[in-house]
């Protein structure tokens, strides 16, 4: 196996019961991130990742750091990662990351998780309570950074002096199979029913 699948062995956290196989959820998320149309479709813009021998972090890279689960500061775990991954010491600055991952869509990741639950849940293979599939569903307010553009995109609370930016979270949670299965972001006031 190449650096890369070790990688995201390394660095995927994907909990899978004992009939299905870590390698083969690993396997499916290789073929995603190394699918041109799946570049195509997760840019920002028709013109990004078309020179990709020139970049010092191309598509797949990209993608690999953000599955990557950051525990240091962003620079050491940029430099960890041009070292293990590329073979190389010369890495990528904090703010040229910045700059490149906003080159790729949220799409992608939504894309990635959705093949994985797809693949998962499509044999009909996984535990089940009684024959039902048992999930737990639970919402949560986010508290975002404050600015009037994040307060028009998702609404916002209002305290006595301030208005703060917010958005509601949910997610539905498989408890038999340890397995997140969506999550969806919606605006205060989608959220309140309005």
């Amino acid at each position: 196996m190449d650096a890369i699948l070790w990688y995201i062995i390394g660095v995927m956290v994907i909990f899978m019961c004992q009939k299905k196989n870590f390698l083969q959820g690993i396997h499916i998320t290789e073929q995603l991130i190394r699918d041109i149309v799946f570049l195509c479709e997760t840019r920002t813009k028709p013109t990004y990742f078309t020179r990709a021998s020139r970049c010092k972090m191309d598509f797949e890279s990209l993608i690999l750091f953000e599955l990557n689960f950051v525990r240091k500061t962003l620079q050491l775990e940029l430099d960890a990662f041009f070292k293990n991954i590329k073979g190389v010491e010369n890495t990528i600055t904090k703010q040229g990351y910045s700059e490149a991952r906003q080159k790729i869509s949220p799409t992608a990741f939504i894309k990635m998780a959705d093949a994985i639950t797809s693949w998962y849940y499509g044999d009909n293979d996984f535990k089940t309570f009684k024959g039902y599939r048992l999930s737990a569903i639970d919402a949560s307010i986010l508290e975002l950074p404050n600015s009037e553009r994040l307060r028009n995109v998702f609404g916002y609370g209002e305290g006595k002096t301030v208005k703060l930016a917010r958005s509601k979270a949910s997610g539905i949670y498989d408890l038999e199979n340890d397995m997140m299965i969506t999550t969806k972001s919606l605006t205060i006031s989608l959220a309140k029913g309005n």
